[in-house]
């Protein structure tokens, strides 16, 4: 069986939000990667959030990478940055 068959049953119609939490990572990459294949086959809605902690020099090329890929799949992309303390 494959990742988007486990998927499916939890997509009820072509109306659904559906909202990823997408950190650059591979998990979440490869979670997105599944809801875009499926997002083409059933229509729904999908929305990718991400949420930049600065924890990390580099986390703006994280977010750059996850703005990129929603942008060349056509799907809606959220960006939160918080500020260090």
């Amino acid at each position: 069986m494959d990742f988007s068959a486990l998927l499916k049953p939890f997509i009820n119609d072509k109306n659904q939000n559906i909202y990823i939490a997408l950190s650059g990572g591979v998990d979440s990459v490869v979670l997105f990667n599944e809801l875009t294949k499926l997002k083409k086959e059933i229509g729904f809605h999908l929305t990718a959030i991400h949420v930049n902690h600065n924890v990390q020099k580099d986390s703006h090329e994280w977010k750059d990478f996850c703005a990129e890929m929603c942008k060349e799949n056509q799907i809606k992309f959220v960006s939160r940055t918080l500020r260090k303390k």
